[in-house]
C-alpha cells in the first residue's frame, strides 16, 4: 500500500533522504521518463506496462505525423534554420502530448491517497479506470495522426524515406532529452514540498507509513512482478 500510494501521489524520496538525492533521481527517471520507464518502470506504479505500451504507440503515431508535416512543409534543404525551429517546436509538442497521456493513464486523484479517493465514493468505486479509458480513446485518435502522416508523406513532393525517418529520429531524440528538464523541475519541487515527511519523519500524503516504508530491498525485489506475498 505504501508503494502504490507513493507512486500515485508523486512521492520522490524513496532511499537517500538528505544525503543521497542521486539515487532517488535515478529511481524517479526509471518510472517517469518515456523511454526508460518502458524497461525499468516499477510493477506497482499505477502506469502499468500494458498502458505504457499503448502510450508509446500513441506518442510514436503523433511523432510520425509531426515529422511528415515538418519535412513536407519546411524541409531542411529549403532553409536549415526554419527547419530546425520547426523540429524543436514539434519536439516540444511531443513532450506535451506525452504528459497529457501520462495524466490520463494514471488518474492520480482517484488512486489511494489521491485528492478524490477518500472524499468521493463515485471516483473510488466507479471511475478509477476512466483515465485508462481516456488513454485508449487517445490511442484511437492517434491512429488518425498516423494515417494523416502517411498521407502527407506519400503525397508531398519533397518527402523521401531517408529525410522522413531522419526527421523523425531527430524529433524523438530531442523529445527524450527535452523531458529531462521538466522531470528535474518536478523532482526538485516535489522533493522540497515533501521535506517534512522525508526529513522530519512525518506520516501522511505520499508517505502514509513514514519515509522508511517501503524499504529499499522491497522496492528492488518487487520491481518486476510486484509480488508482495513473499514478504
Amino acid at each position: 500500500r505504501a508503494a502504490r500510494t507513493g507512486f500515485a501521489t508523486g512521492r520522490v524520496v524513496w532511499f537517500g533522504g538528505a544525503e543521497d538525492w542521486w539515487h532517488d533521481w535515478l529511481f524517479y527517471l526509471e518510472n517517469e521518463h518515456t523511454l526508460i520507464s518502458m524497461w525499468r518502470g516499477h510493477a506497482l506504479h499505477p502506469f502499468d506496462r500494458m498502458d505504457r505500451g499503448v502510450y508509446l504507440c500513441c506518442v510514436l503515431c503523433f511523432s510520425l505525423f509531426m515529422s511528415a508535416y515538418v519535412q513536407a512543409n519546411h524541409p531542411m534543404a529549403e532553409n536549415f534554420w526554419i527547419y530546425g525551429a520547426w523540429v524543436t517546436f514539434a519536439s516540444g509538442l511531443i513532450v506535451a502530448y506525452d504528459y497529457l497521456l501520462k495524466f490520463l493513464a494514471t488518474s492520480p486523484c482517484m488512486h489511494p491517497g489521491g485528492a478524490c479517493y477518500e472524499s468521493c465514493w463515485l471516483c473510488r468505486d466507479c471511475c478509477l479506470d476512466c483515465g485508462k479509458q481516456g488513454l485508449y480513446v487517445c490511442a484511437a485518435g492517434s491512429m488518425g495522426f498516423l494515417i494523416a502522416g502517411i498521407v502527407i508523406a506519400s503525397t508531398a513532393d519533397d518527402v523521401n524515406a531517408g529525410a522522413f525517418f531522419g526527421t523523425w529520429i531527430v524529433m524523438r531524440v530531442l523529445s527524450y532529452f527535452g523531458e529531462l528538464g521538466p522531470l528535474a523541475y518536478y523532482f526538485y519541487t516535489n522533493r522540497e514540498k515533501q521535506r517534512p515527511y522525508w526529513l522530519d519523519g512525518q506520516k501522511g500524503g505520499p508517505y502514509p507509513f513514514g519515509p522508511g516504508v517501503p524499504d529499499a530491498l522491497y522496492l528492488h525485489e518487487s520491481r518486476v512482478d510486484g509480488d508482495a506475498r513473499k514478504w
